[in-house]
């Protein structure tokens, strides 16, 4: 393993996507924006096989590190020149409480991150697509390979070619500069969305309950999996959440800069998965609804929207340049769409389906854990013992019926999708939303409420 490689792509990481945060002027806790940084510094890095094949140079490492030096040098532009305002963030040290907690935490991030290192690339979508090209594009030294010679696009895995142009650069730059798996990248992404999201917890209950519940998540046996299994979704999971958070904090604050970082959001979202535009679609009510509200004009209310949902329409149309631009063969649709867009009912039979198939399953707990109960469990006590619902508990709500809903659309829209395949993994984007709920939960706020008290006393 190249660990200078490692440490320079790292970096490379925090400075590209530290610039992006600057650009957005965002207001981020230490850890968000340490976070955030790497993550979407990770998308910039993506792009530099792509920026290399097209200026026709050979993919080796020396043009590796020139590229990704060059994007990152223009992605930290904003940090020069507003340095004079940067300050040094600020961190906020854990209780000693916690130490069982993050200790736990850690043994499942070393488990983790070892088998991402350890372990070959092993899912036939990947084997079959982006792990194919990104393999014969090091080996031959060009995105245009020799794989595409013969190719029968009449069978089915051979459309896993088309699939994120993120991963097949991501496994490009990491094979090249790091290890020859290349998945190294995916550990980044695990444990800087782990950390994120314990922080958010932690900021709206109690330490204790903000580990328990982590624990729910991180526990979920499938979910675990995926933290080193490389596939679209987890990393799908990741951006669509990060979306839906700041979602909420734009209803509730208003500013413009936070909406631009949410379509910024929602389109890596659809780099990653194409079907992210139905999802956020679904969104586009209560967004509509806060401005009447506000009693916002026609014209802004389109223009907002507008900036809303450039995002993802601008990186759909890029991941399809770079799919024409690199792939010599045609994308075909044929048998794949649904032909009959009468039968509205496919709906609702596959919303039927994935409850009985997937959620309430009898094997469902070796699947997603105990997370579903549980927030079945808080949902019934705030029913019965109700209390006020925050805007970020009706948010949550609302973000879990468009993730369900969105799921039974997809099989509408798709019907050859797989339900035990495609849509369990697809509830991946579900699950920091049933976490995020509880922490907003009346009857956990209260409980948490108690702790604090119990232990100022």
């Amino acid at each position: 393993m190249n660990f200078t490689g490692l440490f320079f792509l790292l970096l490379m990481q925090f400075v590209a996507g530290r610039g992006i945060l600057q650009l957005f002027r965002l207001k981020l806790l230490a850890v968000a924006m340490v976070c955030f940084a790497l993550m979407c510094g990770g998308c910039v890095v993506s792009f530099a096989p792509f920026i290399v094949q097209a200026l026709g140079l050979p993919l080796i490492d020396l043009h590796m590190y020139y590229c990704i030096t060059g994007l990152t040098a223009l992605c930290a532009i904003p940090l020069a020149l507003q340095r004079k305002t940067l300050k040094a963030p600020r961190f906020v040290w854990p209780k000693l409480y916690e130490a069982p907690f993050l200790v736990v935490f850690a043994t499942l991030a070393v488990v983790s991150v070892w088998r991402c290192f350890y372990l070959p690339m092993t899912p036939r979508d990947m084997l079959t697509g982006t792990e194919l090209i990104a393999e014969f594009a090091v080996k031959e030294g060009t995105l245009v390979s020799s794989i595409y010679n013969g190719i029968d696009l009449r069978m089915a895995p051979a459309h896993n070619i088309f699939k994120s142009p993120f991963m097949t650069g991501m496994q490009v730059v990491y094979k090249l500069l790091v290890q020859p798996f290349g998945q190294v990248w995916l550990s980044v992404y695990a444990v800087c969305f782990s950390v994120w999201l314990y922080s958010v917890i932690r900021e709206r209950v109690h330490p204790v309950i903000a580990g328990a519940l982590m624990l729910l998540l991180l526990c979920a046996p499938d979910l675990f999996s995926y933290s080193y299994i490389v596939m679209y979704d987890y990393m799908s999971m990741v951006f669509f959440f990060s979306a839906f958070y700041f979602l909420t904090r734009y209803l509730e604050s208003g500013r413009s800069n936070e909406l631009a970082w949410v379509s910024l959001l929602f389109g890596i979202a659809m780099y990653m998965r194409s079907e992210t535009i139905i999802f956020q679609a679904l969104f586009l009510p209560a967004l509509l609804y806060r401005f009447v509200k506000d009693k916002v004009g026609a014209l802004q209310i389109i223009l907002r929207i507008g900036v809303y949902m450039v995002g993802c329409l601008a990186f759909q149309y890029l991941s399809g340049a770079l799919m024409r631009a690199f792939i010599p063969v045609p994308l075909s649709l044929h048998g794949m769409v649904n032909t009959n867009p009468a039968e509205i009912g496919i709906v609702f039979t596959k919303a039927a389906d994935i409850a009985q198939q997937l959620i309430f399953w009898k094997k469902g707990v070796w699947i997603f854990g105990y997370l579903y109960y549980a927030f079945l469990g808080v949902l019934a006590i705030d029913i019965v013992w109700p209390r006020s619902f925050s805007r970020e508990a009706k948010m949550s709500l609302l973000g879990i019926a468009v993730v369900y809903a969105g799921l039974a659309f997809m099989c509408y829209f798709f019907p050859f999708i797989v339900i035990q395949n495609t849509i369990k993994r697809g509830l991946f984007r579900m699950f920091p939303i049933l976490v995020l709920y509880m922490a907003s939960s009346g009857a956990v706020q209260r409980l948490s409420g108690l702790l604090k008290k119990w232990e100022g006393a």
